[in-house]
């Protein structure tokens, strides 16, 4: 998987299925790395939905979504980069920083014709 620090890509829509990793500090377990990976919501109330995809709380709905009143900062399956770095402290995680956020995404998947010829 590639990966590049959120405010460093060059990407101006970041799309369903990117992977957010970054460190944050709990007061309990000290540092810790937390993996989220923002998804288009299955309600109607949302969008977009944020869920954890490791650790004890992967798959539990996390608390940020992004809804209807930001429709203006997201297209089909995907979300403004910039709307996400000016809005990660008051809709996204609070308790991390910005500047550690990297985002990870899988390689488009291989056509059949890739296959076939090996050529790429």
């Amino acid at each position: 998987m590639e990966h590049v620090k959120l405010i460093d890509s060059k990407d101006k829509w970041i799309s369903a299925g990117t992977v957010f990793r970054f460190p944050v500090y709990d007061f309990f377990a000290g540092q810790k790395i937390i993996e989220i990976m923002m998804c288009m919501s299955p309600n109607t109330w949302a969008l977009f939905v944020f869920y954890p995809i490791a650790g004890y709380e992967s798959g539990k709905l996390f608390g940020a979504q992004i809804t209807e009143k930001f429709r203006e900062n997201t297209i089909e399956n995907a979300v403004a980069k910039s709307w996400l770095v000016d809005n990660w402290y008051d809709q996204i995680y609070p308790n991390s920083n910005l500047s550690e956020v990297h985002i990870y995404r899988r390689p488009a998947p291989l056509t059949i014709p890739t296959l076939i010829t090996g050529q790429l």
